[in-house]
Protein backbone atom coordinates (compact mmCIF):
# COMPACT_ATOMS: atom_id res chain seq x y z
CA UNK A 1 0.00 0.00 0.00
CA UNK A 2 1.20 3.19 -0.61
CA UNK A 3 0.71 6.41 0.60
CA UNK A 4 0.78 8.11 -2.37
CA UNK A 5 -1.98 6.23 -3.79
CA UNK A 6 -5.08 7.73 -6.09
CA UNK A 7 -8.13 5.86 -4.41
CA UNK A 8 -9.20 4.67 -1.37
CA UNK A 9 -12.66 2.62 0.24
CA UNK A 10 -14.98 4.94 1.67
CA UNK A 11 -16.56 3.51 4.61
CA UNK A 12 -19.89 5.22 6.98
CA UNK A 13 -19.58 3.78 10.40
CA UNK A 14 -18.18 0.51 9.79
CA UNK A 15 -19.71 -0.03 6.37
CA UNK A 16 -18.55 -0.11 2.67
CA UNK A 17 -19.87 2.31 0.38
CA UNK A 18 -17.71 3.42 -2.51
CA UNK A 19 -14.16 3.85 -3.84
CA UNK A 20 -13.09 6.91 -4.68
CA UNK A 21 -10.19 7.85 -7.01
CA UNK A 22 -9.97 11.40 -5.73
CA UNK A 23 -9.72 11.00 -2.02
CA UNK A 24 -7.97 14.62 -1.10
CA UNK A 25 -10.89 16.25 -3.31
CA UNK A 26 -13.39 13.92 -1.81
CA UNK A 27 -11.83 15.05 1.94
CA UNK A 28 -11.61 18.63 0.91
CA UNK A 29 -15.52 18.27 -0.40
CA UNK A 30 -16.99 16.46 2.56
CA UNK A 31 -15.01 19.14 5.30
CA UNK A 32 -16.89 22.29 3.19
CA UNK A 33 -19.87 20.91 3.38
CA UNK A 34 -19.98 19.96 7.04
CA UNK A 35 -18.08 23.67 7.64
CA UNK A 36 -21.61 25.24 5.63
CA UNK A 37 -23.89 23.12 7.37
CA UNK A 38 -24.93 20.98 4.59
CA UNK A 39 -23.87 17.77 6.37
CA UNK A 40 -23.73 16.94 10.25
CA UNK A 41 -21.55 19.11 12.33
CA UNK A 42 -21.08 15.43 14.47
CA UNK A 43 -19.81 13.87 11.27
CA UNK A 44 -16.03 13.36 11.42
CA UNK A 45 -14.04 12.18 8.57
CA UNK A 46 -10.01 10.94 8.33
CA UNK A 47 -8.17 9.81 5.40
CA UNK A 48 -6.17 6.80 5.95
CA UNK A 49 -3.52 6.66 2.90
CA UNK A 50 -1.42 3.60 4.24
CA UNK A 51 -5.02 1.70 3.94
CA UNK A 52 -6.27 3.55 1.38
CA UNK A 53 -9.67 4.28 3.14
CA UNK A 54 -11.79 7.03 4.33
CA UNK A 55 -13.82 6.33 7.32
CA UNK A 56 -16.46 8.69 7.90
CA UNK A 57 -18.28 8.29 11.24
CA UNK A 58 -21.58 9.33 12.69
CA UNK A 59 -22.48 6.81 15.14
CA UNK A 60 -22.85 8.06 18.84
CA UNK A 61 -20.04 7.42 21.90
CA UNK A 62 -17.34 8.92 19.40
CA UNK A 63 -15.06 10.89 21.03
CA UNK A 64 -15.14 14.32 19.95
CA UNK A 65 -12.76 17.56 20.38
CA UNK A 66 -13.05 21.10 19.40
CA UNK A 67 -11.25 22.27 16.72
CA UNK A 68 -10.80 25.90 15.53
CA UNK A 69 -10.17 25.70 11.64
CA UNK A 70 -7.08 28.06 10.46
CA UNK A 71 -7.43 29.17 7.04
CA UNK A 72 -3.74 31.72 5.96
CA UNK A 73 -2.91 31.83 9.72
CA UNK A 74 -6.01 33.30 10.92
CA UNK A 75 -8.58 31.51 12.83
CA UNK A 76 -12.30 31.51 11.08
CA UNK A 77 -14.29 31.61 14.36
CA UNK A 78 -17.53 33.89 14.52
CA UNK A 79 -17.26 37.10 16.13
CA UNK A 80 -18.02 37.40 19.78
CA UNK A 81 -20.65 38.94 21.30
Amino acid sequence: MSAASSRADVYYNGTFIKETRKPEEFIKLIKERRRKGLLPDQLNIGYFPDYEEIRINTDPGRARRPLIVVENGKPKLPPST
